[in-house]
């Protein structure tokens, strides 16, 4: 069956309405032009309201395998590359008892939302928060370093 998929009523790039998103020049042509990129759009838009995302804490699935390992590598590269600076053994205890022990996110001494480990433990390889370059995904703690990412 063909779907028949509405033009683009967007008259310049800009934030889209029917896409919610900003629509840069190039995206903004092939959505002008290109039916298949409305029609790929339109599916994406249906998928999200059939499955809206749920709420922070419930039936959360994790980080893919891949996507964890991505995650950390990219911190330890950051940490390395700033020449290895960690937070103090009281300043990683008391950041880990006042935001991460009890945290919802917080899985099998992990974050769920970024997949780091996250711990008291002192040792900063196998502990994000002992790391002085990185912070929490919601911005609970922040990097003591500032980094040119």
């Amino acid at each position: 069956m063909n779907e028949i998929i509405k033009p683009c009523e967007c008259k310049e790039p800009g934030f889209c309405e029917r896409y919610q998103r900003t629509m840069t020049p190039n995206l903004f042509h092939l959505c002008q032009t290109r039916e298949e990129y409305r029609k790929l759009w339109d599916d994406k838009l249906r998928r999200r309201k059939e499955n809206p995302p749920t709420p922070s804490g419930e039936n959360r699935v994790q980080s893919s395998v891949s996507r964890k390992v991505q995650k950390y590598a990219r911190a330890v590269m950051g940490w390395i590359s700033a020449g290895r600076p960690v937070r103090s053994d009281e300043l990683t205890a008391e950041i880990y008892e006042k935001y991460c022990k009890e945290c919802d996110d917080k899985k099998n001494n992990s974050c769920v939302l970024c997949g780091c480990k996250v711990s008291k433990s002192k040792i900063a390889l196998v502990n994000k928060i002992k790391m002085a370059t990185e912070s929490c995904p919601k911005g609970l703690w922040v990097s003591d370093i500032i980094l040119n990412k």
